[in-house]
């Protein structure tokens, strides 16, 4: 006999669900503010309030797709119902963001402590690889530092906000209407609208949420929602009263000043009436509105750039100590508010990191369990993590972060993948007819849909860098999914024909890269932080040549030996078959006994085994049992440590080699010594809490567990089981810990 039991947790209440969308959504501030002074300076206004009228959209968009969706409004469930290659692609693009994010967050946040721009990559590399180890161990108590941060944030904002209020008239006097070209001010508008990162965050969150789900939704997102809103277009006014207050930040936005910049240092002889200058002046002065004259006047010292570069980074920082610090008193000579904002918002963005990389594992996870990607990235290690996910997770977030150094650049490669997501998700709620939604509803998500659309477009097109970065994230994942999902169905022939094309790509890449060699190297020791000194960078040419080189001649050995019909081709095999549902709590059990299953009596006393397969403990338990005449369940609880999105499969007890293998043992010993046994399988996050589910459900007398092995440090960070057990444990039912 089998018996099956899947079920979903849905304990996440409103209170829960708004702080972290909070974590999510309210991060973006942090580096909004900055870019949009960065893009438009006093017209800067005007685009924070023009992205808050777009977030309000789309968070309103958001309560139609989570009441639509209670399972999980992700854009890669939801687009599913629509359309599978679209739901992919929208995952991938989701995917893209986070990579960013998690970069982004990580650079930033070092900023907010006011580390030197210099240093501040390699060290935002190390806080991603802290996140990943903290990831690794799967740490319980991450959402209620993430909390506390959070709670902090939100006052120290405040009291920044009203600090502010005394500058929102001067600010006001400073800002200006926009006079630039439309499609100059598009761009601008364009360059900020990542505002709109971290709403996918809560259509993810819908399938654990508490019933009903719209209204949980609905009280999750309007206060967010209501907050990030409203708050961004008062620090908007009043950001804009730095320059009245003292805090120079020169005549033009800094964009400008940096594109003059480079035309000076393109074109030397800049100051000659015939230089190629002089067209590139006339340009920017027709895109800006400014006089040419004013251009070529333009020039900012050391500290003029420094305070530019701060306040695009860490403009709330800034803010801080300007309008703050002054009316407080010095601790030790030290402005204490700027100082502690730094330091709380700072530790707010790398716990966005530390959500970028859940998210993450997650996707890979989920889509992984669907074999929309290699199975390989739903292999756990000991703690329920999903570690070939942790490792791209982690390791592309520093890849980004090594290449691309600065904010703004950074900013358009993380809005490249939010906008196509909601673009996606948008769309396909709109064109689904299933969705029980009104015309009016409908017509609207059409409309938002086409501007995210629009804009999507315009970040392509405009910016390379982002360009690119989704074409290697999308092609990369599709790459892959090929590989997963069609390739093994191919005859040998197509098998033959897509390697040898797969070849053809891998050796044009590798002659491309020894034909450009000298330009590469050029690229590579001037973007990549970690190849500017010595020949590093033309030695990862050479490796990087090699690497395509042995990829296309490994693949064109292979095709040509399928082609040959060298390589007999079997038949696919498929991946275990999971068990239905959604679950972190999926129990599966089955009896077994030393005699017929049929023949275990239930009214003699049950003692519960919680085991990973501990011979030993199996051992005492199976005596126990057999001196006490009780039956013996034997409980293995697999730890799956990843946030579902949506509906997917749940692993099941057949593709679990270690869970059968401890089954098989415990059979035999309970055999030797004539003890009834029930083995129970179950999938959860929390193995504390299953054990003490099943030690209720099933009325047990006693429960045996085996002494952790697990070091002081890592049962301080995720928390002991046994003493979580223990504490918890009804006063009727004896815990027996064997050492």
């Amino acid at each position: 006999m089998l018996v099956s039991h899947s079920e979903r947790p849905r304990e996440l209440r409103w209170y829960h669900a708004g702080p972290m969308l909070y974590g999510d959504w309210g991060t973006s501030r942090f580096y909004v503010l900055g870019l949009a002074l960065f893009y438009a300076f006093h017209a800067s206004f005007w685009y924070v309030f023009a992205v808050g009228v777009l977030v309000a959209a789309v968070g309103w968009a958001y309560t139609i797709i989570c009441r639509c969706y209670p399972d999980g409004g992700g854009v890669y469930s939801a687009a599913k119902h629509t359309n599978k290659n679209l739901a992919v692609v929208g995952a991938l693009l989701l995917f893209a963001d986070y990579i960013v994010t998690a970069a982004m967050s990580a650079y930033d946040g070092i900023r907010y402590w006011g580390v030197d721009k210099e240093y501040v990559p390699y060290l935002a590399m190390g806080a991603i690889l802290a996140v990943g180890f903290i990831n690794y161990i799967g740490p319980k108590k991450a959402g209620t530092v993430a909390l506390v941060i959070t709670l902090a944030t939100l006052v120290l904002t405040a009291v920044l906000a009203l600090f502010s209020v005394s500058h929102l008239a001067a600010g006001w006097a400073e800002i200006v209407h926009p006079t630039q070209p439309f499609p100059v001010m598009w761009v601008s508008f364009v360059a900020v609208v990542l505002a709109l990162s971290g709403v996918e965050a809560i259509a993810n969150m819908t399938g654990i949420m508490v019933p009903p789900v719209t209204r949980t939704a609905n009280k999750a997102i309007w206060p967010v929602l209501i907050e990030v809103v409203l708050l961004n277009i008062i620090l908007a006014i009043a950001m804009n009263g730095l320059p009245a207050s003292g805090y120079d930040l020169g005549k033009v936005p800094v964009d400008v000043y940096e594109k003059v910049e480079h035309i000076k240092e393109a074109n030397k002889d800049w100051l000659a009436s015939g230089s190629a200058a002089t067209a590139e002046f006339a340009e920017l002065a027709r895109q800006q509105n400014i006089p040419v004259a004013t251009l070529r006047e333009l020039e900012r010292s050391p500290e003029l750039k420094k305070r530019q570069e701060d306040t695009t980074d860490a403009v709330l920082r800034v803010m801080a100590h300007e309008y703050v610090d002054p009316h407080l008193p010095r601790i030790f000579g030290w402005q204490f508010f700027g100082g502690i904002c730094g330091i709380v918002f700072g530790l707010l963005l790398l716990s966005a990191v530390n959500t970028a990389v859940a998210d993450m594992i997650s996707i890979q996870y989920v889509m992984s369990r669907d074999t929309e990607l290699p199975h390989v990235l739903t292999k756990l290690n000991v703690f329920g993590v999903p570690w070939y996910a942790l490792i791209a997770a982690v390791g592309l977030p520093i890849m980004v972060l090594n290449i691309f150094q600065d904010l703004t650049t950074l900013a358009s490669l993380y809005a490249v993948g939010v906008v196509g997501a909601i673009a996606i998700n948008l769309g396909s709620c709109c064109i689904n007819h299933e969705m029980p939604v009104k015309k009016w509803e409908r017509i609207c998500l059409g409309v938002l849909a086409v501007i995210m659309v629009c804009i999507e477009v315009t970040l392509i097109y405009e910016k390379p860098d982002a360009r690119y970065f989704a074409i290697f994230v999308v092609g990369t994942g599709l790459a892959a999914r090929f590989f997963t999902k069609t390739y093994p169905m191919l005859n040998a022939r197509n098998r033959g024909l897509s390697l040898a094309g797969w070849a053809i790509l891998m050796i044009v890449g590798a002659g491309v890269v020894i034909h450009f060699q000298e330009h590469i190297t050029e690229v590579l020791q001037a973007n990549v932080a970690l190849l500017k000194n010595g020949r590093s960078s033309s030695n990862a040419t050479y490796i990087m040549s090699s690497l395509l080189l042995m990829a296309g001649g490994t693949a064109a050995t292979y095709g040509v030996r399928y082609l040959a019909g060298r390589v007999p081709i079997g038949a696919s095999t498929p991946l275990p078959a999971g068990v239905p549902g959604g679950g972190l709590a999926v129990a599966t059990t089955g009896a077994v006994a030393a005699s017929p299953a049929g023949e275990l009596d239930f009214t003699r006393p049950k003692v519960l085994v919680a085991t990973r397969g501990a011979p030993r403990l199996v051992e005492f338990a199976a005596n126990y049992c057999q001196k006490t005449r009780a039956i013996m369940f034997v409980l293995f609880v697999r730890q799956v440590n990843v946030t579902m999105t949506g509906t997917v499969a749940a692993p099941s007890v057949h593709e679990d080699a270690q869970a059968l293998a401890a089954f098989k043992s415990a059979e035999e010993i309970c055999r030797r010594h004539g003890v009834g046994m029930l083995p129970i399988y179950a999938i959860s996050s929390d193995v504390a809490y299953t054990i003490l589910d099943f030690a209720a459900t099933y009325s047990v007398e006693s429960v045996m567990m085996g002494v952790s092995r697990q070091g002081t440090l890592i049962r301080a960070i995720r928390g002991d089981v046994i003493s979580a057990v223990a504490d918890n444990l009804p006063e009727d039912i004896s815990l027996l810990i064997h050492a």
